[in-house]
């Protein structure tokens, strides 16, 4: 029995290594503009976001006075990692689901993005507006270099209709959480531990520092519909230099998820009154804070959009239910445009599930790659031809 389409260029995809940090996503993206030629997609290139990380860029053109639609798939994934039961890059199918690292996160979701515009490629009918469909490096950075890449070479700008196909079961998301990763770090003095009173151990002063953070994200009012509450989490820390010693320096990486009105700014400053209560805490010891990705505030997309409308139209009629209007925890490809142009045409609607997304023996559902390329393909149908 021949598999479907959609399955089987997940399993290609899934089977080509683009970890984030690692070997990048200069092999899938040859793989990715190649198949969109061979398939009659017009216009392919590969161009560099920054030096080997390069972002595939296709577009079938169309009435350049209306502005386009764009599918926005990154092709980078996580690190494997360990405790697999799997191969991570073997692309398994075993009782419907289809396993290996970046399955859900995303290339489930590219992969309906190309077949989706192969399929309007090989329409026959000219389009009444332009279609993109773009795979994206370093989604997973710090940097998310592809999306801004797009954005600074006026590739997607504040007016493009935004699709981006991440995992988020099925579900159309409508606004996201902030982003928001800082580094805090203590300096206290180093001594030996025989004579501990004679330093201050800074290691001591990041876990004071740490429950004081906890503590003023918890009591922040902030709540959102969608969203829920801001969260706080203590993803990375380093410090000391040998048992016996007394520390006098130690750093930890903050993730803070927020949820509007805050800002960027509003957290920094946050975060600082925090670090200047080091004294206080811990005689002797002082603390700085700084922020180590790009911003990524909260956004949100327009309920009136009529990419939002077109997309409930095209899922109700494929699946012959309505769709959930969802928040996003995590930041993506469509929130980075919106937050850098303003944009409210962003949206993210995808096969597989979200809490699949970085774990060992990640998965997609084989029935969801079927049901969101015959959306994605809907959804363009009715904006593009």
């Amino acid at each position: 029995m021949s598999m479907p389409e959609v399955v089987e260029l997940t399993r290609d995809l899934v089977r080509i290594k683009s970890e984030n940090p690692g070997n990048g996503e200069s092999e899938i993206a040859l793989f990715v503009a190649q198949w969109l030629k061979r398939n009659g997609v017009p216009e392919v290139q590969v161009d560099e976001a920054s030096p080997g990380r390069p972002n595939v860029i296709a577009r079938i053109p169309g009435d350049p006075s209306l502005p386009p639609l764009a599918l926005i798939a990154h092709m980078d994934t996580v690190p494997a990692g360990e405790g697999w039961t799997v191969d991570p890059f073997g692309g398994d199918i075993i009782d419907g689901k289809l396993y290996g690292r970046g399955a859900a996160d995303m290339k489930g979701g590219l992969a309906a993005s190309m077949v989706a515009a192969k399929n309007i490629a090989n329409s026959a009918r000219g389009l009444k507006r332009t279609l993109l469909m773009c795979g994206t490096a370093d989604e997973e950075g710090t940097h998310m270099l592809g999306a801004v890449d797009l954005v600074q070479k006026g590739i997607i700008n504040e007016d493009t209709l935004v699709i981006a196909p991440e995992c988020t079961g099925m579900n159309i998301i409508i606004c996201h959480k902030g982003v928001m990763w800082f580094e805090l770090t203590a300096k206290g003095k180093m001594s030996h531990a025989g004579t501990p009173e004679v330093g201050v151990d800074a290691i001591y002063g990041i876990a004071e520092l740490v429950r004081e953070v906890k503590n003023k994200i918890e009591e922040l009012t902030y709540r959102h519909d969608l969203l829920g509450k801001p969260t706080v989490t203590f993803g990375v820390i380093r410090g000391g230099l040998k048992t016996n010693v007394v520390p006098d320096r130690c750093a930890v990486e903050i993730d803070v998820r927020a949820v509007p009105p805050m800002t960027v700014k509003s957290v920094t400053e946050l975060l600082r009154k925090v670090a200047n209560r080091a004294p206080e805490l811990v005689p002797g010891l002082s603390a700085t804070v700084r922020q180590i990705n790009i911003d990524r505030p909260p956004v949100e997309s327009a309920p009136s959009s009529p990419v939002l409308q077109v997309l409930l139209g095209a899922y109700t009629s494929i699946m012959n239910e309505e769709a959930g209007l969802h928040g996003f925890r995590v930041y993506t490809d469509a929130s980075i445009i919106s937050h850098l142009t303003g944009n409210k045409d962003a949206f993210v609607f995808g096969p597989g599930a979200i809490e699949q997304a970085h774990t060992a023996d990640e998965y997609v559902e084989t029935s969801q790659l079927l049901a969101a390329e015959r959306i994605l393909t809907k959804t363009v149908e009715m904006l593009c031809l």
